[in-house]
Formats: structure tokens, C-alpha cells, sequence
């Protein structure tokens, strides 16, 4: 027998723990992150198990993970690309199906020139790390034609913290930019801020492994 440590995953826990947060915001539909390999769990394991209880939308952060994501999973379910597009995979994406988070002008500027497909739009509220600034042209992103709108909480693990309201305020008024496009604030903290966070989709991630403090009314279960 082997000496090295064993990690065994239970799978019908992170798929307990998707319906559980799907049952927070019955109104919102639920995705997945499952970056980094679904968070070192195997991705395609975990979005199998997920796609079964339900989620029909996933998100990713490299166009990599997106091909062998869409591989696993077949066509049908959604899959975003968090780190958006580069030169070299503009011509594919239509080809494997695969939805690219645009977050910079450069991004915006180099999707606008190709053969485009389906994108959505990330804009920064208040983290400061990445996103579209809330002035960019809104002419020019409503011709893109974006399926989802989306921004990230800095602080969503800290509910009480006045910057979850300030962003919440700043996303509200660019989502009604896009009255026609589903919207997303809340990653997996944001999920437990409440219905006016949920908009129309919510992101969990590290949650769906039982790595989030939830409220006590919300039972996750270690995988």
C-alpha cells in the first residue's frame, strides 16, 4: 500500500451543497465555478455530478479548461470563460461553444473585430482588480449583444460591510443599461446577502466544497 495521503471526494455532498444554495434564491438560476480543475476536485467529475442535479451553467477561467470542460459535458450547458478572450482562440470559441467573460477594453475592442459569438461583460463596482468601467461606451457594448452582465463583490464575506451596499447600488444602475440581459453580482458569499443581490444568476464557487461561512440557516456539507 502507498504511503501518501488519500483525498476522498464525496460527490453527492457538492451537489448537496449546489441545491442548497439553489434553494437560497429560488428566483435566480445557480451556476458553478469550477476553475482550477474544480478547485483541484476534478472538474469534469464535479460538473458532471452538478450538471445531473441540475446546473446548467458553468464558469471557468481559461479558454483551456472551457475545450475539456465542453468535452466532458457535451453541448448544451452554458460555459463562461472568466479571463475572456485572446488573439490566438478568437476563431474557436464559436467552434467549442464557449462564452468569454470580456473585462477591458482591449478585450472588448478585439471581440468587436472578430467573428464573434455569444460574450458577456464584467464591470468593475468597487474591487478594482479587473472590469469594464461603468462609463464605457454603452452604445458600443449593447452591439456586442451580451448574454450576461456581471461585477464581483469585494467584500461579500463581510455582510455588514457598507461596500456590499455601494456596489450593489453602482451594479443595479448598469444593469438597467441592460434591461434585456441576465445579470450577476453575487459569487458564493454574495449568495447568502439576500434576493437583491441574486439578480438573475449567481456564481458559486469555493462554496459548493463547503470553503464559505454561511448563515446558520444554510447547512453545507464537507466534500
Amino acid at each position: 500500500m502507498s504511503s501518501r495521503p488519500r483525498a476522498h471526494i464525496h460527490l453527492s455532498s457538492i451537489a448537496a451543497n449546489w441545491q442548497a444554495i439553489d434553494r437560497l434564491n429560488p428566483t435566480a438560476t445557480t451556476a458553478a465555478v469550477v476553475k482550477a480543475d474544480g478547485y483541484g476536485l476534478g472538474a469534469a467529475k464535479v460538473s458532471r455530478t452538478l450538471a445531473r442535479a441540475g446546473c446548467s451553467t458553468f464558469f471557468v477561467a481559461h479558454f483551456e479548461e472551457g475545450t475539456a470542460l465542453r468535452q466532458a459535458l457535451g453541448f448544451g450547458p452554458r460555459i463562461f470563460v472568466l479571463n475572456g478572450p485572446t488573439g490566438s482562440h478568437l476563431r474557436t470559441y464559436r467552434e467549442a461553444d464557449l462564452t468569454p467573460v470580456l473585462s477591458s477594453e482591449e478585450q472588448v475592442e478585439l471581440w468587436a473585430r472578430a467573428p464573434r459569438g455569444a460574450c458577456a461583460l464584467h464591470f468593475d463596482t468597487g474591487m478594482n482588480r479587473l472590469g469594464l468601467s461603468s462609463t464605457h461606451r454603452r452604445d458600443e457594448l449593447h452591439k456586442l449583444q451580451p448574454v450576461l452582465i456581471m461585477s464581483h463583490l469585494a467584500c461579500g464575506d463581510l455582510p455588514d460591510h457598507a461596500l456590499n451596499r455601494v456596489q450593489l447600488d453602482r451594479f443595479t444602475e448598469i444593469a438597467s443599461a441592460f434591461p434585456d440581459t441576465p445579470a450577476s453580482l453575487a459569487a458564493s458569499s454574495g449568495c447568502y446577502l439576500g434576493k437583491a443581490y441574486a439578480f438573475d444568476l449567481t456564481r458559486p464557487g469555493i462554496a459548493l466544497y463547503g470553503g464559505s461561512t454561511p448563515p446558520e440557516t444554510v447547512r453545507l456539507e464537507p466534500t
